[in-house]
């Protein structure tokens, strides 16, 4: 039986790729890392942490593979890899993890409807700009159609941005402007609007969650969602992904 603080991502999966997004409740850490922080790298007591990690396992198949998570564009095939220095993880192997951790960032789930592969990656505004996204389709090379599923991460009203992301971004790709919003001269981004233009921009049409079927804001949910803009210190929530056997 799942968790009932999980988020079950709502999207056209095979019935054996399995999915789960955590929230911020169902665990024993105190205070700011209130109460699953799945993160020993924000000041939470470690054995709080340790225990979230046990409550976890119950509910996946194995021991996630964690990355060392670098706001990059660099993905890595898994279990494969010894190099987790990346941001995005995919694997054509059964009963294996992809995880990434986020407090604000978009998780982004991958698979298609064969499920020959799963993949998950972490999206800040860094590794939109620099192509995780596309990166990271390109070495999985999906044979067939692929289904994307964007989780909770902070939305356009909370996310403002310098003139310097903004002038980046157009730089690279003038078509990204839609994903801005320009209001008393400060310059606010839309992650999962980003990301399904880059997605589309690839041909990637079958996209769910967050501002498309789902509305999740990590800022504004606090009972909720963790996020490092709003709070500063605080925890880590996981995106799970993986092939049943």
């Amino acid at each position: 039986m799942m968790n009932e603080n999980f988020i079950i991502p709502k999207w056209p999966a095979p019935e054996n790729v399995r999915a789960i997004q955590t929230t911020r409740n169902g665990g024993t850490s105190l205070e700011k890392f209130s109460t699953l922080n799945l993160s020993n790298n924000v000041g939470d007591i470690k054995q709080h942490v340790d225990d979230n990690y046990k409550k976890l396992l119950n509910f996946l198949p194995s021991d996630p593979f964690w990355l060392n998570q670098i706001h990059s564009n660099k993905s890595e095939e898994i279990p494969s890899t010894k190099n987790l220095n990346c941001d995005a993880s995919y694997t054509y192997n059964k009963e294996t993890v992809c995880a990434v951790r986020t407090a604000d960032c978009l998780p982004i789930f991958l698979t298609n409807f064969e499920a020959s592969f799963v993949g998950v990656i972490h999206a800040g505004w860094r590794g939109l700009l620099n192509g995780v996204i596309e990166k990271t389709i390109d070495k999985i090379r999906s044979p067939s159609e692929i289904i994307v599923w964007l989780g909770p991460c902070i939305s356009q009203e909370s996310f403002e941005v310098g003139n310097d992301v903004y002038d980046l971004f157009i730089n690279k790709d003038s078509n990204i402007k839609k994903a801005f919003k320009l209001l008393k001269n400060r310059y606010y981004l839309d992650l999962a609007l980003g990301a399904r233009l880059k997605l589309n921009y690839i041909n990637i049409k079958n996209i769910s969650g967050t501002g498309v079927t789902e509305d999740f804001c990590t800022f504004r949910e606090k009972e909720k969602f963790f996020s490092y803009r709003r709070d500063g210190k605080t925890g880590r929530m996981a995106s799970l992904l993986w092939i049943d056997s």
